[in-house]
C-alpha cells in the first residue's frame, strides 16, 4: 500500500543572475534557504542541519509543466476538474498558481514539458556547507532528499528544481518512504 502523507506544493522566487551551466548554484540556493523546507515541521520534524542527497537524479512528473488538453479558459472543464480531487492540476501542475501561469506563455510550458521528460535519471555528485550527495542513504528516523535535474526557460530567464523530500514511515505494519515535495523556481533578474 502506497501513502503519502504529505504532498506540500510551494512556488518560491529567487532572483539572481543564472545560466545554463550553473546547475550546482541553483542546488546550492534550493537547499541554503531553509524556508524552502517548512513544511517539514508541520508534523513535529525538523528541518535536517545537513541534507543528505540520492546520487542519482529523478525523473520529473509529465504533468508539472503541461496537461495536454488543459484549456482554463473552458468554464465547463475548469469546473470538472474543480471536482476531481486527483486531477494533476491540483497537486502537480505547477501553472494552476496563477501568478506563475501569467508569467510563462503555452508554448513555453509545451517546452519545459518536452525537455524534462527528456532528460534521463543521471547520477550527481554535489556538496555544499548543509548539503551532499551520498550512495548510501541513511534512512532511519531522518529525512532524505532526491533532486531533479534542473529545466530552464527557452530564454534562460526561468529555471525550476523539483526536490521529493523522504522518510521512512509505518503504517499498517509496512514501511513507506515518502513526505513530500518542493518546486523551487528561480527567475533571472537583470542588474543593469
Amino acid at each position: 500500500m502506497k501513502a503519502n502523507i504529505l504532498t506540500f506544493f510551494s512556488i518560491i522566487f529567487f532572483s539572481f543572475c543564472f545560466s545554463q551551466n550553473s546547475d550546482f548554484e541553483l542546488y546550492k540556493l534550493s537547499f541554503s534557504n531553509k524556508d524552502n523546507f517548512k513544511f517539514l515541521t508541520l508534523f513535529g520534524d525538523k528541518i535536517p542541519k545537513h541534507f543528505q542527497i540520492g546520487s542519482q537524479t529523478i525523473p520529473w512528473n509529465e504533468d508539472t509543466f503541461y496537461i495536454k488538453g488543459l484549456n482554463i479558459n473552458d468554464k465547463e472543464m475548469m469546473e470538472q476538474i474543480e471536482r476531481d480531487e486527483h486531477n494533476p492540476y491540483h497537486s502537480t501542475y505547477i501553472f494552476s498558481d496563477l501568478k506563475l501561469d501569467s508569467l510563462i506563455n503555452d508554448r513555453e510550458k509545451e517546452s519545459l514539458s518536452i525537455k524534462s521528460l527528456s532528460q534521463k535519471t543521471s547520477n550527481i555528485n554535489l556538496k555544499g556547507k548543509n548539503f551532499k550527495t551520498v550512495e548510501k542513504l541513511n534512512k532511519k528516523d531522518q529525512f532524505f532528499f532526491y533532486v531533479t535535474k534542473p529545466v530552464y526557460t527557452n530564454d534562460n530567464n526561468f529555471a525550476f528544481v523539483y526536490i521529493d523530500a523522504n522518510k521512512e514511515q509505518y503504517f499498517e505494519n509496512e514501511t513507506e518512504e515518502y513526505y513530500g515535495y518542493v518546486l523551487v523556481v528561480f527567475r533571472k533578474i537583470n542588474h543593469k
